[in-house]
């Protein structure tokens, strides 16, 4: 019986945090308009992937949609976000905006930084959020002509 070696076979992060007991969630329908074209030969086929931060500064994927393909202006199927996925309707979320690619090498279209309280407030305002995309040239985000629509917003139990 020989003497094992140790082997690294990586690490595993667990991060718990306590939430709410509720059985609210929201409700929404987004779409975007004008988003820049990542694909050469045809148009980005666009997924949005929403994400939690959490109180270490880091982020967890809370929830992602279905890829629509082939547009600029896409519309995705409605989305159902429950209380205890993002918190607080205060809570900052990063919703990402990427087009597809079957490789797994998706391209980051645009993101932005909105609360449930925004999207709300996009909502009954009927406005949009524009999508920005980090800048290596000057320190801050570049705004892109690309935004965010909440085309409908409701709480259910």
């Amino acid at each position: 019986m020989g003497i094992r070696a140790s082997r690294n076979f990586g690490a595993l992060k667990i991060h718990a945090e306590e939430t709410i007991a509720s059985r609210s969630c929201v409700e929404m329908i987004v779409h975007c308009s004008h988003l820049d074209n990542k694909d050469l030969f045809s148009k980005s086929d666009p997924f949005l992937r929403i994400s939690r931060i959490v109180e270490t500064g880091g982020s967890v994927l809370i929830f992602k949609t279905e890829v629509v393909n082939n547009n600029l202006n896409p519309i995705w199927k409605p989305l159902c976000l429950s209380v205890q996925q993002f918190g607080s309707k205060d809570n900052p979320l990063i919703i990402e905006c990427f087009d597809f690619n079957s490789s797994g090498n998706h391209v980051l279209i645009g993101k932005l930084h909105k609360s449930v309280a925004d999207l709300e407030k996009l909502h009954k305002e009927r406005s949009g959020a524009n999508l920005t995309l980090p800048s290596s040239h000057c320190g801050h985000d570049k705004v892109l002509k690309g935004q965010l629509f909440v085309d409908q917003f409701c709480e259910k139990q």
